[in-house]
């Protein structure tokens, strides 16, 4: 189902695809855990949703806290992302991948990427 959602992505021109609940609540990608930043917070979809806890998103999470930030997971839906300040997606192989556009919105870079694509960085590679 992974590859699949990957492959239809690419079809329509995409890099990647956020999975849905049916609720509408973010879940995850079919290779990365989502990470959102919002006020000074790095929120993550809870585990409990039904997805797999993340190596690189626990990792992030212990390094921003460590420098300041509060880290929190939270249900969250599509218009969550869409009004935050940032949104990636982080995994062991591709480290972090900013979401530039979601549902055809496109999603400007935020005033915190540079540090949270840092942390990013130092979290996965050590």
């Amino acid at each position: 189902a992974n590859m699949a959602a990957l492959r239809a992505a690419k079809e329509r021109g995409l890099d990647d695809v956020i999975f849905l609940s049916d609720e509408g609540n973010v879940l995850e990608g079919p290779t990365s855990s989502v990470i959102v930043a919002a006020g000074g917070t790095l929120y993550t979809p809870p585990v409990d949703a039904g997805i797999l806890p993340g190596t690189s998103q626990a990792s992030l999470f212990a390094l921003a806290e460590q420098r300041g930030w509060s880290t929190q997971q939270k249900a969250m839906t599509v218009p969550d992302l869409l009004s935050a300040d940032g949104v990636w997606l982080v995994s062991s192989v591709r480290i972090q991948a900013r979401v530039t556009q979601l549902d055809g919105w496109d999603l400007p870079r935020p005033d915190c990427a540079a540090e949270v694509e840092q942390m990013a960085t130092e979290a996965v590679t050590g």
